[in-house]
């Protein structure tokens, strides 16, 4: 298991991104006045994500814009999105991605095009 070290306010502006790491293994140390106060860990019972492939980013790509019934984002890059979802957040699900987080970068790729 991994482990780095950020302050509270670091930690507090990136607590999505913190809670994905944990998922993955890694543990934050939250520091204060540069000594140790918090830890983030994995939760103990939990399973290592298992590595998502492009194929299955893809399929849950196009399937959710699909139940969305969004204009907007037909005609994406879906390869683009999910490329960039893998990049950003490794091998965690895409229902343990924000949804905010998720459309934002589907919005990005939609206006690319």
């Amino acid at each position: 298991m991994s482990s780095n070290e950020m302050t509270v306010e670091q930690a507090r502006a990136k607590l999505g991104d913190l809670v994905i790491k944990a998922m993955q293994g890694e543990s934050t140390i939250i520091t204060r006045y540069g000594k140790p106060v918090a830890q983030i860990v994995p939760f103990a019972d939990q399973e290592p994500a298992m590595p998502v492939t492009l194929e299955d980013l893809r399929d849950r790509i196009t399937a959710s814009i699909t139940a969305n019934g969004d204009e907007f984002a037909k005609g994406i890059d879906v390869d683009a999105v999910a490329e960039e979802i893998r990049d950003t957040y490794g091998s965690v699900a895409i229902d343990d991605i924000d949804a905010d987080e998720y459309w934002a970068i589907v919005a990005k790729q939609d206006a690319t095009q």
